[in-house]
């Protein structure tokens, strides 16, 4: 006799009807001392199968920044990422925006600027023509509706927007009226960001505004934001700070020496014109920070000077550059303190007991000269 036949007579497995219905276990690949009834319910529920999405079924890779980079390497803006770039005028927004899309041979929006003022200004900026062919103007495509729309298809890349105020002059919408610039922001700029594009928006606000937290108008321009960057110019040094006002996705993370949200000091170069942005607590210029513009050039003066004639009478540096008693002296103290120069008691050459003064070798960097747009 078989086994099986024996099995049968004794009533043992056999006896039993067959099951091939998978366990809870097998349906949904968790261990059953885990699928409570409530979790049960919610993974049976399927009258609505298109209503509901569990968030970690997305994409959660890390948001990395990848374009404009600051002086120690790390990138500003990310793709995918919506950037709100604003403060008053002739601080230098539209150069950051401009070298972020140049950079990357991006594409910009130039709705303030024509192709005229725009030329002059990217010739300056000495970049290889390639990386400027794809500026667009209103007065060769009129309609920066469907402008948009077909950048929403474009491969992804920088896409800047300069400035707000006109793209919503553009949409028929008030930059005051938070329904408008919710549908702005909705129909015509989230969708590029959608489509994997770093956007970056430059906004204007009042010179001194109350409220630096947003952009002026509404305040659903930050909120509907993922990073938000506030510059605008020091009342003491004239220098440019760079703020960091909304940062959705942490993705300055360890950047920041304070609880200021200060990411650094833009500087605007000369020749070719170019964006530099120094971290704060990492800048290449100005080595004394409490210096107001008038005190860096006399530093710079002075070390332009012991450049030249390595060492001079500490009472001759009043005839060789411009500024008063009070002011030079006190760029002695400071580069004295700092370790750039000597300031030791010794011979002239005709044999005059005096202070003289002289370099040490110290490395000097000439305070940048900042300009604004």
């Amino acid at each position: 006799m078989s086994d099986r036949s024996t099995a049968v007579k004794q009533g043992t497995w056999a006896d039993e009807p067959e099951n091939d219905e998978p366990s809870p276990s097998e349906i949904y690949g968790y261990p059953e001392d885990e699928l409570t009834g409530e979790r049960l319910f919610a993974l049976e529920y399927d009258e609505h199968p298109n209503l509901f999405c569990n968030p970690l079924s997305a994409d959660t890779s890390e948001i990395v920044p990848q374009f404009l980079r600051d002086n120690l390497g790390d990138c500003l803006f990310a793709l995918k990422l919506l950037h709100w770039l604003y403060g008053p005028s002739e601080t230098g927004k539209s150069f950051i925006a401009l070298c972020a899309s140049l950079e990357a041979a991006g594409i910009y929006l130039s709705l303030e600027m024509g192709a005229h003022q725009m030329g002059t200004r990217v010739r300056k900026m000495g970049y290889h023509p390639l990386d400027s062919s794809r500026f667009i103007f209103p007065e060769f495509f009129p309609e920066v509706k469907v402008a948009l729309a077909v950048l929403a298809k474009v491969p992804a890349t920088v896409v800047v927007i300069d400035s707000f105020a006109e793209l919503a002059l553009a949409c028929g919408a008030d930059t005051n009226n938070d329904q408008d610039v919710g549908r702005v922001l909705r129909d015509y700029v989230r969708p590029l960001c959608d489509a994997g594009h770093a956007v970056i928006v430059v906004d204007h606000i009042a010179k001194n505004p109350l409220n630096n937290e947003y952009p002026l108008g509404t305040q659903n321009k930050k909120s509907q934001s993922d990073v938000c960057m506030h510059i605008e110019r020091d009342k003491e040094t004239g220098l440019l700070v760079l703020k960091v006002t909304k940062d959705r996705y942490w993705i300055y993370e360890g950047r920041f020496l304070g609880p200021k949200r200060n990411y650094g000091i833009v500087e605007i170069t000369e020749n070719p014109v170019r964006v530099k942005v120094h971290r704060e607590g990492f800048e290449e210029f100005m080595p004394i920070q409490a210096s107001s513009p008038q005190d860096r050039q006399t530093q710079d003066a002075v070390m332009k000077l012991l450049g030249e004639v390595e060492k001079i009478p500490k009472s001759h540096i009043r005839y060789k550059i411009s500024g008063s008693d009070k002011k030079i002296n006190k760029a002695l103290v400071q580069l004295a303190e700092g370790g750039w120069i000597y300031i030791q008691k010794s011979k002239t050459a005709e044999g005059y007991a005096c202070n003289m003064v002289s370099l040490t070798d110290k490395a000097w960097t000439p305070a940048a000269r900042l300009f604004g747009s």
